[in-house]
């Protein structure tokens, strides 16, 4: 005989009515930070085909996820939707460490009117130790390292702060022979949360189903 089969019926209720209320705030909590963030990413790339910069090709793309404090795994970025050949699709990053990274091979348009374009996808799910998650995007020369843009920190051409509001897109542009290099960075819609009346539709479900689970338990006691 089960255990559920030796209960007092009203024991059984509440079980089943803890049940209930456990899994209506899971997801209440998964519906609050459920929203994702499409991006839509624009790269003139006309200073890659430039000659004084033929000694830095074959260049990649390099896409950099980083998590300066927990909890890992509660932010995800999907890049997908490239014109140009090269690159896998999507790239998936998600913060299970300190720092993810990904870096792709690609060959730039033909000049004049060089440009790159892809979509970004985002979570914004906030941290509870120090700094926010970031994302970052960079352009790789043969030798490894990012051409020079006027992020005096790390050369990248945008990042995506998580875990505010809303994220927070900060672009910066190539300097030298990749002045050019000037990217716009789109918000072009946001995936709505689940609505309240989804979860008052689940919850009416699960109450109807712990009358039911009473009605039996009635009737057998």
């Amino acid at each position: 005989m089960s255990i559920t089969g030796i209960m007092p019926a009203r024991l059984r209720s509440l079980l089943s009515a803890t049940l209930l209320v456990l899994t209506l705030m899971f997801m209440w909590t998964a519906s609050v930070h459920a929203q994702t963030y499409l991006y839509d990413v624009s790269v003139p790339t006309d200073e890659l085909n430039a000659p004084e910069n033929s000694g830095d090709a074959p260049f990649s793309l390099y896409f950099d996820l980083s998590a300066p404090s927990g909890p890992y795994g509660n932010n995800t970025v999907t890049i997908t939707n490239f014109n140009v050949t090269g690159p896998s699709s999507p790239v998936i990053l998600t913060d299970t460490g300190f720092d993810v990274n990904d870096e792709e091979p690609f060959t730039a348009q033909g000049s004049p009117d060089s440009t790159l374009t892809f979509t970004v996808a985002t979570t914004n799910n906030p941290d509870t130790g120090g700094g926010p998650d970031e994302f970052s995007f960079f352009i790789l020369n043969n030798g490894g390292f990012a051409i020079p843009t006027t992020d005096t920190e790390s050369s990248s051409l945008f990042y995506i702060n998580l875990g505010g509001a809303t994220p927070s897109v900060t672009t910066f542009q190539g300097m030298g022979t990749y002045a050019g290099v000037n990217p716009t960075v789109t918000l072009e819609g946001v995936v709505p949360e689940p609505s309240p009346a989804t979860v008052l539709i689940v919850a009416f479900i699960g109450l109807a189903g712990l009358f039911a689970i009473r009605k039996r338990a009635r009737a057998n006691s």
